[in-house]
């Protein structure tokens, strides 16, 4: 079972919305530009307030929440495709 845990973590770390939802609300919360790293020190560090990061923090759960929902149903699919594959190995 933690082979398929880590292959769905895996699995939602590719979703193609993961990216642009970060930088989006990178950008609206914390006025970060980019979420890449740029190697200097004034375009990598930030200073942040404390509101600023905690409604970064809700919009992210927010959305996770949301987009955790929509896909749900792929990832039902996934565990049991991977838990009979698995089961199919070990007998």
């Amino acid at each position: 079972m933690e082979q398929i845990a880590e292959k769905v973590i895996t699995q939602i770390k590719k979703h193609p919305q993961i990216e642009p939802l970060l930088t989006t609300i990178a950008q609206k919360y914390l006025r970060v530009e980019t979420l890449q790293t740029q190697h200097s020190d004034s375009a990598d560090f930030h200073n942040v307030s404390v509101w600023e990061l905690r409604a970064a923090l809700e919009a992210a759960f927010q959305a996770g929440t949301q987009l955790g929902a929509s896909v749900t149903a792929h990832m039902d699919n996934f565990v049991a495709t991977e838990t009979d594959r698995l089961n199919a190995h070990s007998d």
